[in-house]
């Protein structure tokens, strides 16, 4: 069970589907789960149960959302004292950072796709975390 993803690559020729999956853990779920706007418990366990189930979203704005990476991903960076290791986070010293890979996803919401892209890049351009990310994320041209 997860949030149906194809993902599609922009070319010159137009787009291509490159991969389809299913997860609930994924970038492409933190987008679309923050826009069910009914119950996700009682939706789940219809579903379970056999139920037709009738789920209701938001269709006012865009959601885009922009995932932050170790500037090496996505070569590993992992350490032979590695203590804690939980989607890419270690614990040393009592705190926590990032050892590589995916850390963390941002999502926004706006009216438009382009002012989606405005708000989030305005704000990741602002910060000063030493993770890399895509540019081009919700870019049509």
């Amino acid at each position: 069970m997860g949030v149906v993803q194809t993902g599609v690559m922009l070319t010159k020729s137009g787009p291509k589907v490159i991969e389809f999956n299913v997860r609930f853990g994924d970038p492409e779920t933190q987008v679309v789960l923050p826009q069910l706007q009914s119950d996700f418990y009682t939706l789940i366990q219809g579903l379970l149960n056999g139920k037709l189930v009738q789920p209701v979203w938001q269709n006012t704005d865009t959601y885009l959302g922009v995932v932050l990476v170790n500037p090496n991903y996505p070569v590993p960076s992992f350490s032979d004292n590695l203590v804690v290791n939980y989607a890419s986070i270690k614990s040393e010293a009592n705190q926590m950072m990032s050892d590589g890979g995916r850390v963390l996803t941002t999502v926004v919401h706006a009216p438009t796709l382009d002012l989606a892209r405005q708000k989030i890049y305005s704000i990741l351009d602002q910060t000063k975390m030493g993770l890399a990310y895509r540019n081009d994320i919700g870019k049509l041209d």
